[in-house]
């Protein structure tokens, strides 16, 4: 059985970069969508964007200053990475930590699919920031 591709230098699958596209707003270079998903491309770079920066706080926003219930699960990993209400991620741990970022979005309701909604995301960082 072949292996899976991967992507990046974090060895990334092809869903992580696609949600850490979508929900965070960050750039594939090249593109995912332009290269072939069947074959491993470590030298794909991620980075971030003035969006996904607001999306970090959005997410901070959801996992300590609105957790719902249906939440928690990504609380919980955000809290076993070592984050609380006094330590949040922080954009550059997140670009250092994709995987990880991946399972924190992942606990969220829904498998984070909020995040793929840019404006109301955008609205909310508006709201809790006044940016």
């Amino acid at each position: 059985m072949d292996e899976a591709a991967v992507f990046t230098k974090q060895e990334l699958s092809e869903v992580q970069v696609d949600v850490l596209v979508s929900y965070l707003y960050m750039t594939a270079t090249p593109s995912i969508n332009a290269v072939d998903r069947t074959v491993t491309n470590k030298s794909m770079k991620l980075t971030s964007t003035e969006d996904t920066k607001k999306a970090v706080a959005v997410l901070n926003y959801y996992l300590f200053d609105d957790l719902s219930e249906y939440d928690k699960n990504a609380f919980e990993k955000a809290k076993e990475y070592g984050f609380d209400k006094e330590k949040r991620l922080t954009l550059e741990w997140i670009m250092n930590h994709n995987k990880k970022t991946f399972d924190i979005l992942y606990g969220l309701q829904d498998n984070g699919s909020i995040f793929s909604d840019k404006d109301a995301i955008l609205k909310t960082y508006t709201r809790i920031t006044g940016v």
